[in-house]
């Protein structure tokens, strides 16, 4: 008899057990399938395509592995179960985790993807409000808010201010260079008994204070204070939001002599609710609960973008999105972190910006071109090109870093700014003899290019002028002398003799003029 029951027992287990199996392989197959985790924010893995080569070497099979864990039935709630659960055995108390490594900085990821991150976590004993406070993995936790614990100091602002001078010693004093530090949420978010004195304003302060005139300083701490309580930066990103950058965005303004686009001129789009990469690498359930929202301030003037394939090459590429309509949430914004782009907007004030930037720089863009007639993007983590080749063959008129404190506290990012300015060394040699030459000349010296001279006056209907739509004519002596361009800089007059040059004029020359007058 109790055979039987046991094997009534048994069978009935079995059964159950395989129905189980039989539902889920059902569901596997008759739910839809989605491409990207919105828990995770990570595109999940696709379908193996199948060839020989991939099943003989065992790759097509690991792939169908992957495939199955990413797409199993339900799985976003499974994952949301399981993270509850490890949260439940987490810290209790107020202590808070600190990360030992200096060098650590979300700015190490892009905005789309999160590799795990190897944190020497230590606990400190300071006690605050434990309704407010917690931690995970070396990410102070305040009041539903993911706050970094901000490691840097004097002497890496230093080699930071040391490459944005090479920057500045590499151009003509023509061209405008801006460095905007960037604090993060612990410089208005983290409790006052925490911040012992490490403050990311302070270092940015001392940062400005070392770079070399003219470079401009855009001082945006004070100002995004004034704004503490609006929702300038999110919960459980790394990141500002969108109108973070735009008050950002207005000092920048103030600073280049432009005229900032009122808030109120923009158009508002909301994608709703996300969790960012502070959730996604720590699983907490506080910042869960406290969550995020997309809210886009577009811009209305009208605008062309290039995604830059070849970094080589300014104006060939593919059409990309400025906010990437399939992501809800920070990497929307110009497409995610991508090494190269160019805008082309409607705005002719002759100014063409270059941005040097990480992630943090993604939603500054947008607004910026509302005031420029081309904006190159640079994601210095990734751009293989020349800045140098850049601004010199594309007539730059102004170069931005806006480069959170973090990021200028690391040393690896300061390392790639300083790779992709790559001057060679006979570039070097011409710089240094043209600003010798233009020593030469008075100060106050306006530079010309000479294309021909006559003894009689020509018109436009003379084949010396008939290829130049503007050109001012100058009589010295008994000969009649033809111009083109006006500068001060006689860098930029020998571009344009080059340019004089390959038009056909392979006499051009340059001429300098003090009050209206030929200096012989």
């Amino acid at each position: 008899m109790g055979a039987k029951r046991f094997n009534k027992a048994s069978s009935l287990h079995l059964i159950l057990f395989t129905a189980v199996l039989v539902l889920c392989a059902v569901l596997f197959f008759v739910v839809p399938k989605i491409n990207i985790s919105k828990m995770e924010n990570r595109k999940l893995t696709p379908f193996p395509v199948y060839s020989w080569q991939n099943l003989e070497n065992g790759s097509y099979l690991d792939s169908i592995d992957l495939y199955v864990a990413d797409h199993f039935p339900f799985r976003d709630r499974w994952v949301d179960v399981v993270d509850q659960y490890r949260n439940a055995g987490g810290i209790k108390d107020g202590e808070i985790a600190i990360i030992e490594n200096e060098n650590f900085s979300m700015e190490s990821t892009d905005t789309t993807k999160l590799d795990s991150v190897d944190l020497n976590i230590v606990q400190d004993s300071i006690k605050l409000d434990n309704a407010k406070l917690g931690s995970a993995k070396g990410l102070m936790i305040y009041d539903g808010m993911g706050i970094q614990i901000f490691g840097g100091s004097n002497k890496y602002s230093k080699l930071f201010a040391s490459v944005i001078n090479d920057y500045r010693s590499a151009f003509d004093s023509s061209i405008n260079i801006y460095y905007m530090g960037i604090p993060a949420h612990g410089e208005y978010f983290m409790p006052d008994d925490y911040k012992k004195g490490n403050s990311e304003s302070k270092n940015i302060t001392f940062t400005a204070s070392l770079l070399n005139p003219p470079i401009k300083s855009v001082f945006i701490a004070d100002y995004i204070k004034q704004h503490r309580d609006e929702y300038v930066f999110f919960n459980t990103d790394h990141h500002w939001t969108d109108l973070g950058s735009y008050y950002a965005y207005q000092k920048f303004c103030e600073v280049a002599a432009l005229k900032a686009t009122p808030i109120e001129n923009y158009d508002i789009e909301y994608r709703g609710r996300f969790l960012g990469s502070l959730y996604q690498l720590t699983r907490d359930q506080r910042l869960k609960e406290k969550g995020d929202s997309l809210i886009i301030h577009k811009i209305r003037n009208k605008y062309t973008m290039k995604v830059l394939d070849n970094p080589k090459n300014y104006t060939k590429g593919s059409a990309g999105q400025m906010y990437y309509k399939w992501n809800n949430s920070y990497g929307c914004y110009i497409s995610g972190d991508l090494p190269f782009e160019r805008f082309d907007s409607d705005v002719k004030n002759n100014r063409r910006l270059v941005v040097i930037k990480n992630s943090f720089g993604n939603a500054l863009v947008p607004h910026l071109v509302q005031n420029f007639e081309t904006v190159f993007v640079i994601d210095y983590r990734y751009f293989e090109g020349s800045v140098y080749d850049l601004v010199m063959n594309q007539n730059i008129t102004d170069i931005l870093f806006p480069i959170p404190a973090f990021s200028s506290n690391t040393v690896s990012h300061i390392q790639r700014i300083k790779s992709i300015l790559k001057i060679n060394d006979a570039k070097k040699s011409e710089q240094i003899a043209i600003k010798q030459t233009q020593k030469e000349y008075p100060k106050g010296t306006i530079f010309k290019v000479q294309i021909c001279s006559s003894k009689e006056h020509l018109d436009t209907t003379s084949y010396l002028l008939k290829d130049v739509t503007k050109y001012s004519e100058y009589k010295y002596h008994n000969y009649f002398i033809y111009l083109v361009g006006n500068t001060a800089s006689y860098s930029e007059v020998e571009k344009l003799r080059l340019q004089m040059v390959d038009a056909g004029y392979n006499d051009a020359l340059i001429r300098g003029f003090l009050n209206g007058e030929l200096i012989k």
